[in-house]
């Protein structure tokens, strides 16, 4: 079994990981929209990115603390709920400001293009942990 801590400083080093890809699409994004100011965005979206990728850390932190195993379709059921959390942080932030406009409004999804770059940052990033946990896994075992 591989200890908690190792298993938490995997799940930072993922965190890292989706951070810079994050913040890599999302310049690409900007830049392919037409924005000027590169390096600007790429600093904006280095921070959104820290600050998005905290939420998802945070709550995925009990499942990371919790599962112990990672093999077989346990590999495969984490990874798809690894890979909905980036969108659920995004579109619980957007549910979160419809309610404060007031609800007046439907609700608009029209965070559809962030929502799929997170689902790919989250996609990476859980593969990367599960990997990195696995991996540790087949040392102890031998």
């Amino acid at each position: 079994m591989v200890s908690r801590w190792i298993r938490v400083v995997y799940s930072g080093a993922s965190v890292a990981t989706g951070i810079v890809c994050y913040a890599a699409f999302n310049t690409i994004w900007m830049a392919l929209a037409g924005s000027a100011e590169t390096m600007l965005n790429f600093l904006w979206s280095c921070f959104l990115a820290l600050v998005l990728c905290s939420m998802g850390w945070l709550l995925a932190l009990p499942i990371v603390l919790t599962v112990s195993r990672i093999d077989g379709c346990r590999f495969w059921g984490l990874f798809a709920l690894g890979s909905a959390i980036g969108p659920l942080v995004i579109f619980g932030l957007s549910f979160w400001g419809w309610i404060e406009s007031g609800a007046k409004d439907s609700f608009d999804t029209g965070e559809t293009g962030i929502a799929c770059i997170a689902l790919g940052v989250a996609m990476i990033t859980t593969f990367v942990y599960l990997l990195l946990v696995h991996r540790a896994q087949e040392r102890v075992e031998n």
